[in-house]
């Protein structure tokens, strides 16, 4: 006779509910705010406009849909691309006859200050968080927050990145590519990584 083992169902473990996922996933997201309905529906219009055109509707979107400080005659000719979005009506300020190219990153952790008449040019980034060195498990340890400030008339190239804490002054020009670690002076050209003067204005 052939004896055959039995085995223990398995375990049973009650699933969790769907209210409590939900409140998992709330608390693991920066600050709680897993949903923001007025970020939600501009992104919604946003992706029917197609970049380089409707420049005027797009800008319309982000002033009066998601709420974000837009001056007047400034010009969105693309979707930003935000990191904490649900801040960017708190945190962003776009001055009067700015221009930002398609496809800008703009991280609204930290408030991101663009001046008047300033120009952005396409995938650029601006960059407001940073996190401390840690132990060799983990290098990118404690996450801090520092504002970036575009002061009227300065013009970031394409592809330039403008890291934590940084300010490009007035009438200064940030070259296509160019990495800024440290304050720009006004009316300066800078270009390089990390970008370095290369002349006054």
């Amino acid at each position: 006779m052939i004896q055959t083992e039995t085995l223990a169902p398995p375990p049973t473990h009650p699933s969790p509910s769907p209210l409590r996922w939900w409140r998992r996933l709330h608390e693991e997201t920066l600050g709680g705010a897993i949903f923001a309905p007025r970020p939600f529906l501009a992104n919604v219009l946003l992706a029917l406009l197609p970049e380089g055109t409707l420049s005027v509707l797009r800008t319309g979107v982000y002033r009066h849909v998601w709420g974000i400080r837009v001056g007047s005659g400034a010009v969105i000719m693309g979707r930003l691309a935000f990191a904490s979005a649900h801040l960017a009506a708190q945190n962003v300020q776009i001055g009067s006859r700015a221009v930002l190219n398609a496809r800008v990153f703009i991280d609204a952790a930290a408030p991101v200050n663009i001046g008047d008449g300033a120009s952005i040019g396409h995938d650029a980034l601006l960059i407001t968080t940073d996190h401390a060195i840690g132990l060799p498990e983990f290098r990118a340890a404690e996450r801090f927050e520092k504002p970036v400030t575009v002061g009227a008339g300065a013009w970031i190239a394409a592809g330039a990145k403008i890291l934590p804490g940084r300010t490009v002054g007035a009438g200064a020009v940030v070259a296509a590519g160019a990495v800024v670690t440290k304050d720009v002076a006004e009316n300066t050209l800078v270009a390089g990584v990390p970008a370095r003067k290369v002349r006054d204005l």
